[in-house]
């Protein structure tokens, strides 16, 4: 998926350029906030949460430029929760004692948006940057009540692709896939969420 994923981003990018060079539109200037659900792998290495799915949301904003007709780049923000995944131990013997563990991530975004309107209602979107992953590993053994925690916090990079569906001027439906963070060995932490959303137009 991450190959696929790669592949399309360049050609996208391959693309864009072109449209770049045109004279800015301030047709296409404005302020956006786009709110969206749906699912996430989380990859953790082998061992503990290992390819978990989870449920996922992200709500993010920014600004949009024209450079163009049908193309316009900007800057987002915002944050995305990425899934709460647990796991049980039994462990001990002869008494069998039971661990729950249970990790939540979320990350605070910054970095670029695209957008490509390729028809009056249909859109590409393209956005890429770095998010600042937050994540807690909690642990409970029999029930008890004190839990082991642990957080965790790095900055990673992200990039994602989607289209868009325009029901007015201003309403956009969207389907998109981010992925995070990326697998150089094999205790890396990445995370890919695929979410429906919508996207408002100031």
């Amino acid at each position: 998926m991450q190959k696929l994923l790669f592949a399309t981003a360049i050609a996208v990018s391959t693309s864009f350029a072109p449209l770049a060079a045109f004279a800015a539109d301030d047709s296409n200037d404005g302020a956006f906030a786009h709110v969206g659900i749906g699912r996430s792998t989380v990859f953790t290495g082998p061992g503990e949460f290992d390819r978990k799915k989870a449920t996922s949301f992200d709500l993010t904003g920014g600004y949009h430029w024209g450079l163009g007709r049908s193309f316009a780049l900007g800057a987002e923000g915002g944050y995305a929760y990425l899934g709460s995944v647990r796991k049980t131990y039994i462990h001990g013997s002869p008494a069998k004692a039971v661990t729950k563990h249970r990790m939540r991530t979320g990350a605070w975004l910054v970095g670029v948006n695209a957008k490509w309107n390729m028809t009056d209602h249909l859109s590409l979107i393209g956005r890429a940057g770095e998010a600042r992953v937050r994540g807690r590993d909690s642990s409970r053994t029999n029930g008890s009540r004190n839990m082991g925690t642990v957080d965790s916090s790095r900055w990673m990079p992200y990039f994602g692709l989607g289209v868009g569906y325009a029901l007015t001027s201003q309403l956009d439906l969207t389907l998109q896939a981010t992925r995070y963070g990326k697998k150089t060995g094999s205790n890396d932490w990445s995370a890919t969420t695929y979410n429906a959303g919508v996207g408002y137009h100031f």
